[in-house]
């Protein structure tokens, strides 16, 4: 199962109802991820998705300011497997992943850290956006995402989000 930590911000946007906080004893690192809205303009927003083990997060833009989540929802599972992928997990690895998380529960949040880190994210997305925009270049999400994984984190040492993540991939069964 997926549990989606929501902030109170998103939850009010996808109009979705939030349930307590799972414990923690039986699940993966890669069951917990925390998703949050930013909002740029009336029309250019996004949802992260940060997991909280790592901090490696994925940047969901929500065309036309309308947020669907479940669509959104599907386009973080498909990210998630991509990067399992090219970060070194084996094809049973990932098969079992995305089977794991074919249902997933929206909950209250349960760090205020990684909220911290993903607010210092969200600002960070959004000076790449007007640096660029102000060499009349769009940035690609994808160009954002590496360079937000690529930021070396107090909260986690200060390593890298990616570093993080291709090292917990290895505690995943790859069988």
């Amino acid at each position: 199962m997926l549990y989606i930590h929501c902030t109170g911000k998103l939850a009010k946007v996808a109009g979705i109802a939030l349930e307590p906080r799972p414990g923690q004893s039986d699940l993966l690192w890669i069951d917990l991820w925390y998703a949050n809205w930013i909002g740029f303009t009336d029309t250019e927003n996004a949802v992260l998705f940060t997991n909280p083990g790592c901090l490696y997060t994925f940047l969901m833009p929500v065309p036309g300011g309308s947020l669907r989540f479940f669509a959104v929802i599907a386009q973080f599972r498909a990210k998630l497997h991509e990067a399992l992928l090219s970060l070194g997990a084996s094809k049973a690895c990932v098969e079992h992943v995305s089977a794991s998380h074919a249902q997933y529960v929206t909950c209250k949040t349960a760090s205020r850290s990684v909220l911290g880190s993903m607010n210092e994210m969200a600002f960070s997305v959004d000076a790449y956006m007007n640096w660029e925009a102000a060499d009349n270049q769009i940035p690609s999400v994808t160009d954002i995402e590496e360079k937000l994984n690529q930021i070396p984190l107090s909260a986690i040492g200060y390593n890298f989000p990616i570093e993080r993540f291709r090292e917990l991939i290895t505690t995943l069964p790859q069988t």
